[in-house]
């Protein structure tokens, strides 16, 4: 979703404003402001007429219905999971009104990409930046236990609760594109492109994996303060991933199978960014890091995880001066 402040909007193809009423079943909710838009519809922040809660809404567009439908299908899958633990976002209920289909959920803060784009103190810390990750693989241990991928994680679709109460404490939203790795065809286009996962590129099958993947460049981000891989196009991409993390195998590329990529790299950010998805870390293992570190300090995952930020940042620069040179194929 891309931000908007403003306070005050009119949805003019939508029939959606400023202190318009939304019905659904159960409850009338009153908009209040725009809170985010994007291809498929906008997020407006609402209040509950019944209870005076503030909420966030999710507005489909009319010819998007049915991806708001498939959320709540997926959401519902995930409805066992305890959503504070596992560090999701609350959904309350899924109606349609006027023939458009609205999600109502829990209000939260403001995303990651917002917040470190406009904070005036550049890019994380570190230790904050332990502090997500390690949420996040909760997160998705979570989703794996229940058979599903997110498909879409980005800077976007990680939230902060509440910053000044909760410094950050994280959910992961939009569930728009979750699904079981095992639904997923080879050769679909998932993930936003800076975001998106090799073998997604390569078009064989899709694993959780894809999704440690992408939890790894939005690490790199948090980090860095901008995406780390930033291309306009899956061919540039993939020249970028070869300059800076090698090449994929000669199987890999001609075969389309799961095969030995890289060798073993003690670096946890090399782990989550490993070409090869069945070698990449899994939320499980990445949990385990943390767990670790708690109990024999931060120090030396400190400086590892520094270094090679660092050395991906460097390596970011070079690939960036030579995307004009043919990606070259075993």
């Amino acid at each position: 979703m891309v931000s908007d402040s403003s306070s005050s909007f009119y949805d003019s193809d939508e029939g959606l404003q400023t202190n318009a009423l939304i019905q659904s079943k159960t409850c009338k909710y009153m908009v209040y402001k725009l809170l985010g838009q994007g291809s498929f519809g906008r997020v407006v922040e609402c209040v509950k007429l019944d209870t005076f809660e503030r909420v966030a809404v999710k507005a489909a567009k009319r010819e998007y219905n049915e991806f708001a439908w498939k959320e709540a299908a997926a959401v519902k899958e995930l409805s066992v999971l305890d959503r504070d633990r596992c560090n999701l976002v609350k959904y309350y209920e899924v109606f349609e009104y006027k023939h458009r289909t609205f999600i109502s959920m829990e209000m939260l803060d403001i995303s990651l990409h917002d917040f470190v784009t406009k904070r005036s103190r550049g890019p994380l810390a570190l230790c904050d930046i332990r502090v997500i990750l390690k949420q996040m693989f909760v997160a998705l241990t979570a989703l794996k236990s229940r058979g599903m991928m997110h498909a879409d994680i980005k800077p976007d679709n990680i939230m902060l609760v509440n910053q000044s109460q909760q410094p950050y404490k994280v959910k992961l939203i939009d569930f728009g594109f979750a699904t079981s790795p095992a639904k997923i065809p080879p050769g679909t286009i998932i993930q936003a492109l800076s975001y998106r996962a090799p073998e997604v590129m390569l078009g064989i099958p899709v694993t959780e994996a894809a999704d440690m993947w992408t939890l790894g460049c939005v690490a790199a981000f948090l980090y860095l303060g901008h995406h780390l891989f930033f291309s306009r196009c899956e061919y540039q991409m993939m020249q970028t991933f070869v300059h800076m993390l090698g090449q994929p195998n000669k199987r890999m590329l001609q075969e389309g199978r799961y095969n030995d990529l890289a060798k073993h790299h003690p670096h946890l950010l090399k782990w989550m960014l490993c070409v090869d998805p069945v070698k990449r870390i899994t939320p499980t293992s990445g949990y385990s890091i943390y767990v670790i570190c708690s109990l024999y300090g931060f120090g030396f995952i400190y400086v590892f995880l520094e270094n090679e930020l660092v050395h991906l940042q460097a390596a970011t620069a070079y690939a960036e001066g030579s995307l004009k040179l043919p990606l070259i194929c075993c």
